[in-house]
């Protein structure tokens, strides 16, 4: 019986200037491939910053607002009922101050809706200087802005709020025709923490109030809410 045996042919070796080809063409398509991935990683990241801040004056949107104000809170709130358990650096209190560009629909009147963007971003680019990487800075919507000030109760945010006050009075806005522009704003501001309950929307709300009486009394002034309780309290003496 006899067996066969198959010859088996050595592969063709392929020239070296083709392999060197085929690499050079899979290095392109690898490279072109992690180009797409870092183009979608960034526009991922583009979309979750749209999606907190606003895009005309750089500051965070009233979502992000509202994220962040839950989040202080719960902190405050297990703070007060786990002492036992708080971390070496955790939110006491904050305050929150609430501002609104007096007379701003007239600036959008008189000089133009360009010349009202100036001007929001001019007061936005002052929130920035004046407060802390730590604190919040926000648009709450139109003309109207919030700062939450962490680890402060109501005389810090009040000091705070006539610091803004006082910077936003000096400050010239270049405006249409090259025409300067001083505009004010009001003051509204309410304290939350350990010793003050309710929940988040019961402090916004304080702190809008606040808002309201600086405007009805006159703008260009700063409101806090116990000022309020404190008036109120006088008309039944």
């Amino acid at each position: 019986m006899s067996a066969s045996v198959e010859k088996i042919e050595k592969p063709e070796e392929e020239n070296p200037e083709a392999l060197k080809a085929k690499v050079r063409l899979l290095q392109g398509q690898l490279t072109e491939a992690l180009n797409v991935i870092g183009y979608l990683e960034n526009e991922v990241e583009n979309y979750k910053e749209m999606a907190v801040n606003d895009k005309l004056t750089g500051l965070k949107n009233r979502r992000a607002f509202e994220e962040e104000l839950m989040r202080v809170a719960k902190e405050i709130h297990f703070g007060r009922v786990y002492p036992e358990r708080r971390q070496k650096f955790y939110i006491k209190d904050a305050a929150l101050i609430f501002l609104d560009i007096d007379n701003f629909k007239k600036v959008n009147d008189t000089y133009g809706h360009l010349s009202g963007d100036k001007v929001l971003q001019e007061v936005a680019a002052i929130l920035k200087q004046h407060t802390r990487d730590t604190d919040f800075t926000g648009r709450w919507g139109g003309e109207e802005m919030v700062v939450m000030l962490l680890g402060a109760g109501e005389k810090e945010g009040a000091q705070k709020a006539e610091e803004l006050r006082n910077a936003l009075m000096a400050k010239e806005i270049l405006v249409k025709d090259s025409e300067i522009l001083r505009v004010t704003a009001s003051f509204g501001v309410a304290a939350f923490g350990e010793e003050i309950s309710g929940d988040p929307e019961m402090w916004v709300e304080f702190a809008d109030r606040a808002l309201y009486e600086a405007k009805r009394t006159g703008k260009n002034r700063v409101y806090t809410f116990n000022q309020i309780m404190e008036e109120k309290l006088e008309q039944f003496h």
